[in-house]
């Protein structure tokens, strides 16, 4: 009995990373240079979009350690369009509290923090659109941050 218990719960799961994974448009995560992410410096994440008629949710994740010196991070977000069209959004990621306890999560050196940046995504054309992140905080190589993440999911 306990083997088709644990057999029905491993197909169960099975089945739903499979059924998760269809609707995922885009989940990676870049890691930075050690030496620190230059205010220049973009980071590129490219996808593809069919159904326009369909909305999407749009996260964004960071990874940073634990001697990181702020309490947010602050991130721009240049959206290309399949016309070429590009549009900007500015995205504050909160990462500790007044007290500066991290709000992300993980054990030891690194904390990960996940971010809804919008809940409900339309896009507008079907083709393939490019977003590219750069670090907007007040200096031209911010250390520290050892990952960024883009996440497109259907709703």
């Amino acid at each position: 009995m306990r083997c088709l218990t644990v057999g029905t719960l491993g197909l169960g799961l099975a089945l739903l990373a499979v059924a998760c994974g269809r609707d995922t448009v885009l989940s990676r995560s870049q890691a930075l240079p050690e030496a620190g992410w230059a205010r220049k410096h973009a980071i590129p994440f490219e996808f593809e979009i069919q159904d326009t008629a369909r909305a999407y949710r749009l996260d964004f994740s960071v990874r940073h350690d634990q001697e990181y010196p702020f309490m947010n991070a602050f991130f721009l977000i240049y959206t290309t369009f399949p016309d070429r069209t590009v549009a900007i959004d500015t995205l504050e990621c909160i990462l500790a509290d007044y007290r500066g306890k991290w709000t992300g999560h993980g054990a030891g050196r690194y904390k990960s923090a996940d971010f809804v940046v919008k809940p409900e995504l339309y896009f507008p054309m079907a083709g393939r659109y490019r977003m590219e992140v750069k670090q907007a905080l007040r200096m031209d190589t911010v250390k520290h941050i050892s990952h960024i993440g883009l996440h497109i999911h259907a709703n």
